[in-house]
């Protein structure tokens, strides 16, 4: 008596997607998990072949279908997940009995037409939006995380500024690079080929501190030298105003210390010297700390002399 092998060959033609901007080429395939279920793309076209041997080499018989043969050769599968092929009995392989009660031979099929879903998170930075306009500041950090129902995401890829597509593998991050406006794609591609449709995200990172400017209300009336250096003179009635300039995501607040006192928060509608601390007659070093909205920090060093007129 002959042995029979039923052994279900899936054939099927490389589907390729067609990428601009140097896409990775990603074909529709079969896929055999760790698991050891069989994964099949619903784009493929399928057939089915017996076989009395299990060997490589071996002829095989393309199964023909008498009641459909309108959707055979090739057929493709309609639905998602589990798919069954099965026997109505099994036949023990040694006495070649039919096994009792009837028991099913079943072989299981795992078909997938679903593309991942992919997030892209940002983190570390801190975060504002302004006028529609999402912003990041400092050591920027971004992460991708996909889901994929069936066979499982094989590969996650992303492109800045339009450069070629690059494999994600790690934390990607944004620290040292300019204050510049950034387009972020992605998309991911699963075990068996389906690619996911191409996210797309603007933002902004700035990393550049506010200017500061420093202003008198009057002029200085002289010079006066110390340690080599000359620096102007004002009378103690003079008021000192300060200001903060940041071009994107805004100045948040402004301080600034006397001599190497305290920090003390500036108010545009108190000067210093409403807080008679630039009144006595001497030497003054301000020292003036600016801060913007993603906590990008600026200093600059003002030196002068207070001296009645």
């Amino acid at each position: 008596m002959k042995i029979f092998y039923l052994s279900i060959m899936l054939y099927f033609i490389g589907i390729c997607s067609a990428f601009s901007q140097k896409k990775p080429q990603i074909s529709a395939k079969t896929y055999v998990g760790e698991n050891g279920k069989f994964y099949y793309n619903k784009k493929l076209p399928a057939y089915f072949f017996i076989s009395t041997s299990a060997d490589e080499n071996a002829k095989r018989y393309l199964v023909q279908s008498k009641q459909t043969p309108q959707f055979a050769n090739p057929m493709y599968f309609g639905n998602e997940g589990k798919t069954i092929v099965r026997s109505p009995s099994c036949v023990d392989t040694v006495t070649k009995k039919t096994i009792m009660p009837h028991i099913n031979i079943v072989f299981e099929i795992y078909v997938d037409g679903k593309p991942p879903k992919t997030t892209a998170t940002f983190s570390e930075a801190k975060k504002m939006v302004k006028k529609g306009k999402t912003y990041y500041g400092k050591k920027l950090k971004l992460d991708f995380s996909s889901k994929d129902e069936t066979s499982g995401v094989e590969k996650t890829y992303f492109s800045v500024n339009g450069m070629d597509y690059q494999e994600y593998t790690s934390s990607i991050e944004f620290d040292g690079i300019k204050t510049s406006e950034y387009k972020l794609r992605y998309f991911s591609a699963d075990h068996v080929g389906n690619v996911e449709k191409e996210k797309e995200i603007t933002f902004f990172v700035d990393i550049t501190p506010p200017e500061i400017h420093s202003n008198f209300s009057i002029k200085p009336f002289s010079e006066e030298e110390k340690s080599g250096e000359k620096y102007p003179v004002y009378p103690s009635y003079t008021r000192m105003y300060l200001a903060a300039k940041d071009k994107h995501s805004g100045t948040k607040k402004i301080w600034y210390s006397i001599n190497g006192g305290k920090k003390i928060k500036y108010s545009t509608s108190q000067s210093a010297n409403d807080k008679n601390l630039l009144v006595k007659e001497k030497f003054y070093k301000v020292k003036i700390f600016a801060e913007d909205k993603l906590g990008n920090q600026s200093e600059k060093i003002i030196k002068f002399f207070i001296r009645k007129k």
